[in-house]
């Protein structure tokens, strides 16, 4: 079966488990309506980033990668471009592009379990 045949076999039978661990070290500072942290967040975007590009490139769920370099061969304004084939839906914010692993047109869900190593924190942060 072609990589093509597969992907549409398997939008209509959404990946039904895909688990990645992102890791993030540093600081996380609370936001509020006079400071939201635009940029604390977006450092943390870029932080973890690369490690969302390595599972676009790597997952099995993915085709080991095959999925995404279908998507890297395209033309910018294909890649953009809402094809009812396609298994990554990009969009443009902006000058800023998103490739999200999750969407709705593929009636996928997120779970987000957030560990925080206490320990670690208040060492290094001299918290009691």
């Amino acid at each position: 079966m072609s990589l093509a045949e597969r992907q549409e076999r398997d939008l209509a039978c959404p990946i039904e488990f895909m688990r990645l661990t992102l890791t993030y070290d540093g600081p996380l500072p609370a936001a509020n309506g006079k400071n939201p942290r635009r940029a604390e967040k977006n450092d943390i975007r870029r932080y973890i980033q690369p490690q969302i590009k390595e599972a676009l490139q790597a997952h099995p769920a993915l085709d080991n990668g095959e999925r995404f370099k279908l998507w890297t061969d395209l033309e910018p304004s294909e890649q953009y471009s809402d094809h009812p084939n396609r298994f990554f839906v990009a969009y443009k914010i902006g000058s800023y592009g998103f490739l999200p692993l999750i969407t709705r047109k593929h009636h996928m869900v997120c779970e987000l379990d957030i560990l925080i190593d206490l320990k670690s924190f208040s060492m290094r942060y001299g918290c009691p």
